[in-house]
């Protein structure tokens, strides 16, 4: 964010339009001095016609325009970028369009507009030095080398996300059961595709969640962190879902690896997820999704889909129902 922003409003009234944003996980980086390592890590810049926007570019970084404003002068290497980079559709989706640019990056595509707004790149501080000592009538002192200095990692500003918005979608007819998950912040509106046969959607929270509210429309609850053994996370299962009435399904990571999820009806799920951890809420978005969808639940091998990447999600049962009606 722009230091004018912050010197015309101020960090109060920042923080308080941003929360829902620091809610779900936006981190607002300190606009003095930890915005560069910010870029140069940045996987995509979206910006406006300032500064910032314009070092990106020069990096060869994809670029986005959220906005442009009318300041920027004809003929300057601002302008250009306003003419080259792409707008950001904040009305469309989001996510397709960042994922867009990322496929679509070209390290060079804004060399040009670089060379426009960096004259004798390496050489204008030492140049501006000689004018004014110039004019100071002043011998200038011999050139040294400039501090080689590492740029600090920004401190993490924003919020533990707790809940979620989660898509789910199944297929059921290509072989073994494959499930898409999308999720976002439960703090982040946004507009949904309706439920079909195979498209579902749930609220899922993590008991953390401080937003009692959302605690108790949840319709998946996770465990606050990996439980200590199998037994601790099963009778925080029990406990959970008969506090919650509404909770159709309770799951716990457990610090071994592995899930164990608990459905309304009694029935009492372990799965195991390949490849990196998984956050619970993958895994447990797919049981939901299968229950959701009427699959069987007792000895599956399911592929995750999320985020470009597949894993096999393997489920078991670990005990038979109860015959307890689900919720």
């Amino acid at each position: 964010m722009h230091p004018n922003v912050w010197a015309g409003h101020g960090s109060w009234q920042i923080r308080t339009l941003l929360a829902p944003a620091l809610e779900a996980g936006l981190m607002l980086i300190p606009h003095v001095h930890a915005w560069r390592s910010a870029l140069v890590a940045a996987d995509v810049v979206v910006g406006d016609h300032g500064s910032v926007t314009l070092y990106g570019a020069a990096l060869g970084k994809p670029v986005l325009l959220g906005a442009f404003g009318s300041e920027a002068v004809e003929g300057t290497a601002a302008a250009a970028l306003g003419r080259t980079a792409p707008r950001l559709d904040t009305l469309g989706d989001v996510h397709a369009q960042i994922a867009s640019a990322l496929a679509g990056q070209a390290p060079d595509r804004f060399a040009a507009v670089a060379e426009g707004a960096f004259d004798r790149p390496g050489q204008s501080l030492a140049r501006l030095r000689t004018v004014l000592y110039h004019l100071l009538d002043l011998a200038e002192p011999l050139p040294a080398p400039p501090p080689e200095r590492c740029l600090a990692e920004p401190a993490a500003a924003g919020a533990e996300v707790t809940s979620w918005t989660v898509t789910t979608a199944v297929a059921l007819d290509e072989g073994p059961p494959a499930v898409t998950v999308r999720r976002r912040p439960a703090a982040v509106p946004g507009v949904d595709e309706d439920e079909t046969a195979t498209r579902f959607r749930h609220l899922a929270c993590d008991e953390r969640e401080p937003e009692r509210r959302l605690v108790e429309s949840a319709s998946v609850l996770l465990h606050g962190g990996p439980a200590p053994s199998a037994s601790a996370a099963l009778r925080w299962v029990g406990q959970t879902l008969e506090r919650l009435p509404g909770c159709r399904l309770a799951a716990a990571a457990l610090r071994g690896g592995g899930y164990v999820a608990g459905l309304r009806d009694g029935r009492i799920l372990e799965a195991t997820v390949t490849g990196p951890t998984a956050h619970p809420g993958l895994p447990t978005a797919v049981v939901y999704a299968l229950l959701r969808a009427g699959a069987p639940l007792e000895d599956a091998l399911v592929s995750l889909r999320v985020g470009g990447r597949e894993e096999d999600v393997t489920i078991r049962l670990r005990a038979p129902s109860t015959g307890v009606a689900p919720g």
